[in-house]
């Protein structure tokens, strides 16, 4: 892309986008990279919020625990899939309880109904 923008647009990310109809970011990155010989790479993959399993790694084994005690499977045997008698909030307490944790150490409600429902 940086070559063909040197060559035909005179250095111009936006030439390019117009004619070509190229993004602008990707072509003013590999300019760069062409101006300073330095190889960007993408880190999308190190950005956001780390999923529930990764900072609490037994967090996952105490809420199945918890909620196999309450689960019931299909009673007319039509589905392999079985459904918990005990709500998201339920486990969050007994979790509390059981295991002395805080409010803060615990996941908010979307993260631990992901959670429930794996």
């Amino acid at each position: 892309m940086a070559n063909v923008t040197n060559d035909s647009c005179d250095g111009s990310s936006r030439k390019v986008a117009r004619h070509l109809g190229w993004a602008r970011p990707p072509v003013h990155k590999g300019l760069k990279e062409g101006e300073t010989g330095f190889v960007c790479l993408e880190t999308s993959a190190a950005r956001g919020r780390k999923k529930t399993e990764a900072t609490l790694p037994t967090l996952a084994a105490d809420i199945h625990h918890r909620v196999q005690a309450q689960s019931q499977g299909d009673p007319t045997c039509r589905s392999t899939l079985s459904s918990a008698r005990i709500s998201a909030r339920a486990v969050r307490h007994a979790l509390r309880q059981e295991k002395g944790s805080g409010d803060h150490e615990l996941p908010s409600r979307q993260p631990r109904g992901s959670l429930f429902n794996r």
